[in-house]
């Protein structure tokens, strides 16, 4: 996003008067400053969240030397996640079935990596050539593709999930500014924490 906002709207044209022109360099002078996307470690979340997204998974904002070892991190953690799961699965086994399950899911997962070649960078090599558009979001897309990209689908759901709301804490900060007010501002740090707890979990009681 900010990438395309820098090439499309930022971008000096010729008949840019001295002031829009540098009133643009300013801008992406600012921008560069603030969030230094080429300064990122190839790791960093917000670039393993961008290749995971069918959007801007080519990260043209990047050179291709750091780009490419941005999918290598997509693809290490796509494993990475995989295999959690697979020993999670193995550890759920009752212990009667046990020998027989585990032998049974090596297998499958010999059959699947013969399957998916080299597993998820054959995963990733063929994400890149996708041309499917995104119709209602990233994570709606990878539901849809999932099928064809199972550990790649893992590693985006990991990444791209719902953000943590604020919501808990502003109603916290509402009950306070109940509780504190004009006539009541002499009450003591703890005592205001306390009717505060109190306020807010009573419910509970």
């Amino acid at each position: 996003m900010i990438f395309n906002l820098k090439k499309r709207h930022l971008s000096p044209e010729e008949d840019d008067s001295p002031a829009i022109r540098e009133m643009k360099n300013t801008l992406i002078t600012e921008i560069d400053s603030r969030w230094q996307l080429l300064s990122l470690e190839p790791s960093s979340i917000y670039l393993l969240s961008s290749a995971l997204d069918q959007r801007f998974k080519h990260l043209k904002f990047l050179e291709k030397e750091k780009k490419d070892l941005v999918y290598i991190e997509v693809v290490c953690l796509a494993e990475h996640l995989h295999q959690q799961q697979t020993d999670r699965n193995v550890e759920e086994l009752s212990a009667s079935h046990r020998e027989e399950e585990i032998l049974m899911l090596r297998e499958s997962d010999d059959e699947e990596e013969e399957e998916h070649g080299d597993g998820a960078k054959k995963e990733m090599e063929q994400y890149l050539k996708d041309t499917t558009k995104v119709q209602s979001g990233p994570l709606a897309w990878w539901k849809q593709n999932s099928d064809r990209y199972p550990k790649l689908a893992f590693a985006a759901k990991h990444l791209l999930c719902v953000p943590a709301t604020s919501t808990p804490s502003e109603r916290i900060f509402s009950k306070a500014g109940y509780i504190v007010n004009k006539t009541r501002s002499s009450l003591l740090p703890e005592n205001v924490d306390k009717l505060i707890f109190l306020a807010h979990n009573l419910k509970r009681v």
